[in-house]
């Protein structure tokens, strides 16, 4: 009967160490696949929802979380996740419907290196719709230097859950490698 029981509980092992991966590969931190391979890192800070991390190598935690936000150099588009302790995942290429216009999600103009369109935090709930505008009539974030590394400086929106989040400040920021 003890031998059963052990041969039970080793094959019950088995199947879980095999299935285990499987079974969660849905969760934002295995289809938010990054880290090293996306080109931009850094912080942006929020008074209201504090750090967002946009690369897991901010952090060292990319063998448990791997995570970041990469811009296409030929088309300016974003794509990935961002990651805050506070709100959870950011996604930087959301699907539409978006809530005004531009009705599109994040990108940079390379003509003009401002950046414009729609980020959104996916823990929205309770009212809140999660969406963060990456530029207005009177604030916006914009792509800042040039060759193989630019930083991201300025404001962009996300309502009264996330408020200003701050792309820059003076000993943090968002920075974009391989821009050319």
């Amino acid at each position: 009967m003890k031998i059963l029981k052990c041969s039970f509980f080793a094959i019950l092992a088995a199947v879980l160490i095999i299935l285990l991966p499987v079974l969660f590969s849905n969760f934002p931190a295995q289809i938010s696949r990054a880290g090293s391979s996306d080109n931009v890192s850094g912080w942006a800070w929020s008074e209201n929802i504090g750090w967002l991390s946009f690369n897991c190598t901010n952090t060292n935690s990319c063998a448990s979380a791997n995570y970041g936000v990469n811009v296409d150099n030929a088309t300016g588009l974003f794509s990935g996740y961002a990651w805050s302790e506070n709100i959870g995942w950011v996604d930087f290429a959301p699907p539409g419907s978006y809530p005004s216009s531009p009705s599109y999600s994040a990108r940079v103009d390379n003509a003009t290196n401002q950046v414009n369109g729609w980020a959104r935090a996916l823990a929205y709930g309770d009212g809140w719709d999660g969406w963060i505008k990456m530029s207005g009539a009177n604030y916006g974030v914009a792509r800042t230097g040039s060759g193989g590394q630019c930083g991201l400086s300025g404001y962009a929106w996300g309502g009264d859950v996330i408020g200003w989040l701050h792309f820059n400040g003076s000993n943090y920021g968002v920075n974009i490698t391989s821009i050319s």
